[in-house]
């Protein structure tokens, strides 16, 4: 055990309500792509057989993420959408 301490009080486990394991794949999956990381790079790493399951299922977009696109989609037509009201 090189440069670790052995510690020899026992911890209780920490319990995250309201949240399950599986959401770490899709957390890290959306981060991938926000870190624009290529698709089949992303498929392969989280080890799936069809594009699709990575894309539709496993990525999420978060508000921050949804904004700072639509900033370049308005800047890519000259004008300002930053005070457009999103349904």
């Amino acid at each position: 055990m090189h440069g670790r301490k052995r510690c020899s009080q026992r911890r209780e486990p920490v319990v995250f309500e309201d949240m399950y394991s599986h959401a770490i794949r899709h957390t890290f999956c959306s981060r991938c792509f926000e870190a624009d990381m290529q698709p089949k790079v992303v498929q392969s790493i989280m080890g799936h057989q069809h594009y699709s399951t990575t894309i539709d299922i496993y990525t999420h977009v978060t508000d921050a993420k949804f904004e700072e696109e639509i900033d370049k989609f308005g800047l890519a037509l000259g004008g300002d959408f930053g005070n457009i009201i999103y349904i």
